[in-house]
């Protein structure tokens, strides 16, 4: 897993194999022995929740039933007695354990009732008979039983119930796996350096300088990447919670404004970013913007005021945009052209482990002590981070200023390569029809509809948290069949096609259905979509900047900026969909722009004339 300047072939070494055998090995009994544990606790669930859920309805209607036989001692008939129904029904709402209520003359005439009668009786074990379900109390007036108070438990929720814990359970599997790995493809990379270096100075080779481990960036990358994915769930819950302090502000502008300036500031600091890194050095680069972005998630839980949430969101946004250019200019000091995609491999996976394990984490954290409390974990990691990036690089003097190898390019040096981009028509095809709706649409389905959408509709923080780890998930995926099919395929124009109306297909059940699992199938199809897209984009920019003739690094870096000012983009057009129609429709609209785009996409990009080819291929 080592990636170095060097000869390709050096990086077939067979450590490298024997590195991913041993983590995969290692990571294979983790999830055995976590599922096993998982099912038994499971199956002792169901067992021990009954016999609770049979204990609390008892609770509850004695307290109802005495309330009715204080009525009965007074001589009120239970036909007569006003809010007899009222006040089943407000045990039942409260309650949603509990399906049915009623009470019941001797000869089994119903008097008064709310709910419905579960008419399926079974337990989640089975073997439960109906009356296993029902508890029966006497309504006593005198010191005689005049009636009965009927309380029913609802199967459904059991059932539900014991879903929601095997999900979770099942999340809590995926995320320790993949910190498991990462750990763990840290340890052996750790192992194997030492025997490397006494290797070289066994050999009177102590004084050689080894190759920097690019492995060793993953730990820091997704530690700080997990500090502002713990946020994901509630981010837009938590905003709306401050709206009222900002009352001139619509309080769908108001919820929105998070995320929109977090892209925006995110965007606009990736160039100030890059040459700051250069010029203090990566190290202390990183470190700074762990500091900017533990302050911003600090105050960000301290904040009562909803500006100045946002303007701690900003710092956030700061440091998390300089922490990542810097990450990126890590891998670029130190590969080259040959296996720099190998370098971005790490980087990108790291990244993308941390957006399955942030959101799940994060939900169940704030589930249990609140956003503020997840906040200040996400500031905890943030810190962590830059202890990893100090522990493992120590004070390497390639990761210092006096180290930065790569060009320096300047304002001046920018303008000319983005005219020479703009004036292309297939980059600028490429950029409106194609890469700005899809990240238009990742932010504004992603990280602003789906969590309040799901939280309008009853979902817990942890739900939502799995709902948008089905993105991340699928992405992980899909992503490296696509970027291989396409580069066997050489079919970059029909994958970015297929994309965009996949995205219109998947975001169409969440639309259509407010059911639990259109979330879930919407959000992972709607990750599968834009999997397909994202390797045959960047590789088009490379084509396109040899056609050209702009640097791929500075082709890339504008085509990332504008994408991401396009992001800046989603809440706000998702804010005016949901403000004129609804939340369904806004996901609708999002799922329109991108399949609408991809056709015009296809029908406007070209290909590159026959004499470009060639130079593209060979670039």
């Amino acid at each position: 897993m080592v990636v170095t300047r060097g000869n390709p072939a050096r990086n077939r070494d067979p450590l490298r194999t024997l590195v991913f055998r041993l983590t995969a090995i290692a990571v294979a009994v983790l999830l055995v022995l976590s599922l096993l544990a998982s099912w038994l606790a499971l199956h002792s669930f169901e067992r021990v929740l009954y016999p609770e859920l049979r204990l609390k309805a008892a609770g509850v209607a004695e307290i109802l039933a005495r309330q009715i036989n204080r009525a009965l001692d007074y001589d009120i008939p239970l036909q007569e007695l006003p809010g007899l129904a009222e006040a089943l029904e407000r045990e039942i709402k409260v309650h949603p354990d509990i399906a049915y209520a009623a009470v019941e003359a001797p000869d089994g005439q119903v008097l008064a009732a709310y709910g419905a009668r579960p008419s399926r009786l079974a337990a989640p074990g089975g073997g439960l008979a109906s009356e296993d379900y029902d508890i029966l109390v006497p309504l006593v007036g005198h010191g005689q039983a005049q009636a009965q108070l009927r309380l029913s438990l609802d199967p459904a929720w059991l059932t539900r119930a014991s879903t929601d814990l095997m999900l979770e359970v099942a999340s809590v599997i995926l995320v320790s796996v993949l910190v498991t790995f990462e750990i763990l493809l840290l340890v052996v990379n750790l192992s194997m350096a030492k025997v490397k270096t006494r290797s070289l100075g066994a050999a009177g080779m102590a004084g050689a300088q080894q190759p920097v481990n690019l492995v060793f960036l993953r730990l820091p990358v997704f530690l700080f990447c997990l500090s502002e994915e713990l946020s994901r769930p509630f981010m837009p819950a938590y905003a709306q919670q401050l709206a009222p302090t900002a009352p001139w502000l619509p309080v769908d502008l108001a919820v929105s404004l998070p995320i929109t300036l977090f892209m925006l500031v995110w965007a606009l600091s990736q160039p100030t970013g890059a040459r700051f890194s250069g010029r203090v050095g990566r190290r202390s680069a990183f470190l700074v913007a762990a500091g900017l972005s533990a302050l911003g998630l600090t105050l960000t839980a301290l904040a009562d005021h909803l500006v100045t949430f946002l303007l701690w969101r900003c710092v956030t946004a700061l440091g998390y945009g300089l922490a990542l250019i810097t990450a990126q200019g890590v891998v670029v000091d130190h590969t080259t052209g040959k296996n720099r995609a190998g370098g971005l491999a790490l980087f990108i996976g790291a990244l993308l482990a941390a957006g399955v394990c942030g959101p799940v984490a994060g939900g169940i954290i704030a589930d249990q002590v609140g956003a503020s409390a997840t906040l200040l974990v996400g500031a905890g990691a943030a810190l962590a981070a830059a202890l990893a990036l100090v522990l493992l690089f120590g004070r390497d003097p390639r990761l210092a200023a006096e180290g930065f190898s790569a060009p320096h390019v300047g304002g001046h040096a920018n303008r000319p390569a983005i005219a020479r981009l703009a004036g292309d028509g297939r980059f600028a095809a490429l950029m409106t029809l194609s890469a700005i709706p899809a990240k238009v649409a990742a932010t504004g389905v992603l990280f602003f509809l789906i969590p309040l959408l799901l939280a309008e509709s009853g979902a817990g923080k942890a739900e939502i948290g799995r709902v948008q780890m089905m993105y991340f998930l699928a992405f992980i995926i899909i992503s490296p069949l696509a970027a291989t099919l396409s580069d066997r395929w050489q079919s970059r124009r029909g994958f970015i096609i297929g994309g965009g109306l996949a995205t219109l297909i998947g975001l169409a059940p969440l639309a259509l259905w407010d059911q639990g699992w259109s979330a879930a199938l919407a959000i992972g199809l709607f990750g599968f979509a834009q999997a397909l897209i994202s390797a045959p984009q960047l590789t088009l920019v490379t084509q396109i900047s040899s056609r050209v003739r702009v640097a791929e690094i500075t082709a890339i870096g504008w085509f990332r900026l504008l994408e991401r000012l396009g992001g800046a983009l989603g809440p706000l057009l998702a804010v005016a969909l949901a403000a004129a129609w609804s939340y369904h429709v806004a996901v609708l609209g999002m799922g329109l722009l991108c399949g609408v785009s991809a056709l015009l996409f296809g029908l406007l990009y070209r290909r590159a004339p026959p004499t470009a080819a060639s130079s593209e291929m060979s670039s």
